[in-house]
């Protein structure tokens, strides 16, 4: 899923039913690093799993 059409359809939701404050969950494939800044910026949370590569560094 492309980033730009993710956050196309956070605006809908956001317009259509007066949503303040939404987190979107998404799995890797759907959001990689450049998307997950677009969200930030937009001041969206959003939970997104990573690969286990991942996990450890934050662990």
């Amino acid at each position: 899923m492309y980033i730009a059409t993710v956050l196309d359809q956070i605006r809908k939701l956001q317009d259509e039913f007066k949503v303040e404050e939404l987190i979107f969950v998404g799995d890797r494939g759907m959001v990689k690093s450049r998307g997950k800044q677009e969200l930030e910026q937009r001041g969206l949370h959003y939970n997104i799993s990573c690969i286990r590569r991942e996990n450890r560094l934050l662990m």
